[in-house]
């Protein structure tokens, strides 16, 4: 989910549930769509929602597992620690900030 319009490359209009965010607040969604994270590579998101009164840009590891990403969590479990496309086995190494958000840093093919 993400609030920023301009990170779409393509988006559709949403007709399902608003979502309900941490404090219990449900939030309006307004569409759907593709957005292509590059660092350096690009990395294709499916159906992300855009979610203009999002604080802050959410990303769901089982939905993520669920369209052909490979999730790897560090060795004692705590840790989101890289992203890897299953098809294209595109990777992407995470890094966690003292804040407890996650940036990419990095993205390398294997093929």
């Amino acid at each position: 989910m993400t609030c920023y319009a301009s990170c779409f490359q393509s988006v559709s209009p949403y007709r399902g549930q608003p979502v309900k965010v941490g404090n219990g607040q449900l939030l309006e969604v307004k569409g759907s769509g593709k957005v292509v994270l590059a660092c350096p590579h690009e990395l294709t998101l499916e159906d992300v929602l855009y979610v203009p009164d999002l604080a802050a840009n959410l990303l769901s590891v089982h939905k993520l597992y669920r369209s052909s990403m490979k999730v790897k969590f560090s060795d004692d479990g705590n840790m989101l620690s890289s992203l890897m496309h299953k098809k294209t086995n595109e990777h992407a190494s995470v890094q966690q900030h003292q804040d407890c958000t996650y940036s990419m840093y990095s993205l390398i093919s294997y093929a």
